[in-house]
């Protein structure tokens, strides 16, 4: 079977761009088909497979999106039962571009459940490609995509915490390492820890609900990241400091966390790499509050 797959889904994967939602759904019952025979074999062409069912599972025609969720089903017993080579960094690339259309999301998150357990190093690694997009996700007013998508958002954190990967974190024991992207993922959560517009989809009721995972991720990160999160401190105290004199006690109480995490980092610096003079800015608004601030500088001398 494996020689005849270029051959063969090519033409049935066209199919599903179809005018016509019979043919469409005839490229269902021809995939379905195609996968259960193929097993491993379909890994190489798993991320054409997986922009069409993105595109599938938000089809016009009910008809065809319900077998297009049952295709998506029965794809997803196929990558279990086989655990084929898939190339994550591309798929988690089509997450990143399709997270803002209509209807496809509750897919995108059963999809990175299934292979954030199937491939847990390399979802954590591709994990600053689509942090962005479940964090966005969190403030649509959607109840059976938060009750899928919550536990996840906590799950990826435990398994951040209990992984650290080398590509977020940064190198280890003085081996060569890839690019470390750390500051990427704070970027990220510092942009979901305002209250700044975001796309129409997203609901004022859901809008702490996001803040709050968000202010939660940035304690571990700050704790986890140790020395990386020392240049990086001016520009998270911006963001920081104003929401721990939040109304919203809940809110307040976290950010109040993650800026003592904060300020247990610059008194572990013991090498004094903190960039004094940048933080001085983000305070100065915030004086009469920031009383912890100053001593964790006299402190450091």
């Amino acid at each position: 079977m494996k020689c005849y797959l270029p051959m063969i889904l090519p033409p049935v994967l066209k199919c599903f761009s179809d005018v016509d939602p019979s043919v469409r759904f005839a490229a269902c019952e021809s995939l379905s088909t195609i996968a259960e025979v193929s097993g491993p074999f379909i890994g190489p062409f798993f991320t054409d497979i997986f922009r069409v069912l993105l595109l599938i599972s938000s089809d016009l025609d009910q008809n065809v999106q319900d077998r297009g969720w049952l295709l998506g089903d029965k794809l997803k017993t196929v990558v279990y039962r086989t655990s084929p080579a898939l190339d994550i960094p591309a798929l988690m690339d089509i997450v990143r571009e399709r997270v803002f259309t209509l209807g496809i999301r509750l897919a995108v998150v059963d999809w990175i459940q299934v292979l954030e357990t199937l491939f847990p190093d390399e979802m954590l690694e591709a994990l600053p490609t689509y942090l962005n997009g479940l964090f966005l996700m969190l403030s649509e007013n959607n109840d059976k995509l938060q009750k899928s998508l919550r536990p996840l958002v906590k799950e990826l954190l435990h398994a951040l915490d209990e992984g650290k990967p080398v590509s977020i974190f940064g190198s280890a024991e003085g081996k060569q390492m890839k690019e470390p992207r750390f500051g990427e993922v704070i970027d990220t959560l510092l942009a979901h820890c305002s209250y700044s517009k975001g796309p129409p989809w997203l609901s004022a009721t859901h809008e702490n609900v996001r803040l709050i995972k968000a202010l939660r991720w940035l304690k571990k990160l700050v704790m986890l990241g140790k020395e990386k999160v020392l240049p990086l401190i001016p520009n998270i105290l911006v963001t920081l400091l104003p929401l721990t004199s939040k109304k919203n006690v809940k809110v307040r109480v976290v950010a109040t966390k993650a800026n003592s995490a904060l300020q247990e980092a610059v008194l572990n610096d013991t090498l004094r790499r903190l960039p004094v003079k940048e933080i001085l800015s983000p305070i100065i608004p915030y004086f009469h509050k920031c009383s912890d601030w100053v001593n964790a500088r006299f402190t450091i001398g």
